[in-house]
């Protein structure tokens, strides 16, 4: 089973532009412009329903 921090990883990669360009990492990288992404309002909303979805599909098993 994947852990909770690369699960977030590959569900941001996937649904937000921003974290893809970066890398696909969300490691802190101590620099206001590298930290503070521009993200869209759709992006986000996809990206959290998708991670609530993965909780309750944990939760599950």
């Amino acid at each position: 089973m994947k852990s909770i921090k690369k699960t977030l990883e590959q569900i941001a990669c996937d649904n937000i532009v921003t974290v893809r360009m970066r890398g696909g990492t969300l490691e802190a990288r101590y620099n206001d412009e590298e930290d503070f992404l521009d993200v869209s309002v759709c992006e986000l909303e996809t990206a959290l329903r998708k991670a609530y979805e993965a909780g309750r599909a944990a939760a599950k098993k």
